[in-house]
């Protein structure tokens, strides 16, 4: 889906890059794109999809993301979700037609127990470590019409925070036991690639004030673009 405020981005027949005039209000499969520019010497051109916190011509994957409400993406355009596409000419039209490739992987965590115990507590962030980056910046490249990656500071570790906004402002609940993405599915954005990840879930009882963190550490895996992964984790501790 384009969500609220999700901007485009075209180079023109000029060479310049030129961001869409409007936006989507609200969350929708569809949406037609006003580009300001000249569009005729090609069937074809380039979109860029470079999330809300884009510089103009760039975007980065966050190190410190954020999710206010379970089984809720409404983050990804500010984590550093960005994405590409053709657009090809509408024969008889001038318009131009695409779909969106988005080309981050997704995380999608899952936590539960059958632990009594931490069954009043609530996962207030997630925080992920890698053998190498898993946030990166990328920049267009008008000369080719492609996107540059760079390295950001801490690039290999990204904090998904849970607490702190205002529907779950303990973070999320641990009630379940099994895995249920609507009772505290969390998303997290990371670069695409192959990955030793080191997982840590924190937990906090809000009646004791008592904090403790819960570690799984995963196999190197090849996280693919465009794709989701479940991330289901039994928080089974003594």
């Amino acid at each position: 889906y384009w969500e609220k405020d999700d901007y485009i981005y075209v180079k023109d027949d000029d060479g310049v890059l030129r961001k869409s005039t409007n936006a989507p209000t609200s969350k929708v499969a569809a949406f037609k794109y006003m580009v300001p520019g000249k569009f005729t010497a090609s069937s074809s051109y380039k979109v860029y999809y470079l999330g809300k916190n884009s510089s103009g011509n760039s975007v980065s994957i966050s190190t410190a993301q954020s999710q206010t409400a379970p089984d809720n993406t409404a983050h990804f355009g500010t984590a550093g979700d960005y994405g590409t596409a053709t657009a090809n000419k509408i024969t008889g039209k001038n318009q131009f037609k695409f779909e969106l490739e988005h080309q981050p992987a997704y995380l999608v965590f899952q936590p539960y127990t059958s632990n009594t115990v931490l069954h009043d507590c609530y996962l207030t962030k997630i925080e992920v470590s890698s053998d190498n980056d898993i946030a990166e910046k990328y920049t267009v490249n008008l000369t080719n019409n492609t996107l540059v990656a760079s390295a950001v500071t801490n690039g290999n570790k990204i904090v998904l925070t849970t607490s702190g906004g205002s529907s779950n402002p303990n973070g999320f609940p641990l009630t379940n036991n099994s895995a249920s993405v609507t009772t505290n599915g969390a998303y997290m954005v990371i670069k695409p690639g192959t990955h030793t990840l080191k997982i840590r879930y924190w937990v906090k009882d809000v009646a004791t004030n008592v904090e403790g963190t819960i570690t799984k550490t995963l196999p190197a895996t090849a996280y693919a673009s465009n794709t989701y992964y479940d991330m289901t984790a039994n928080l089974n501790v003594r």
